[in-house]
């Protein structure tokens, strides 16, 4: 009986480690190339994407969130989740499937925005 429950409580902690690592592979981090500035290229697909930088250009799709931090930032790309923007001049040029959140001094949308948009 104690070894059943050993060998239970040894399943449960390797399902519940792997359901980590799984949910921590979604997101993907990107760092500032030279000059502090990120690109995402158009041929890219990411999942939720994190990312800060001087200038950021992304002209890939995300298929989830995208949160981001910057001086100038171009969206071109579809986003099929929110995006959480914060930067100086912001442009977003793709289509959003949920809501924009945000805050800048220069703000132009010109995609689509399914669900709501908070400047």
């Amino acid at each position: 009986m104690k070894i059943i429950k050993i060998v239970y409580l040894i399943l449960g902690l390797v399902l519940v480690s792997g359901l980590f690592t799984f949910n921590a592979s979604a997101a993907e981090f990107r760092i500032n190339q030279k000059m502090g500035n990120v690109v995402i290229g158009q041929d890219e697909v990411v999942k939720n994407l994190y990312t800060t930088g001087n200038m950021i250009s992304i002209n890939g799709d995300v298929k989830k969130s995208l949160y981001v931090g910057g001086n100038v930032i171009t969206i071109n790309g579809d986003i099929e989740g929110n995006v959480f923007v914060g930067g100086n001049t912001i442009v977003i040029r793709g289509d959003v499937g949920d809501s924009v959140h945000a805050g800048g001094s220069n703000i132009l949308i010109e995609g689509n925005i399914s669900e709501d948009l908070f400047i």
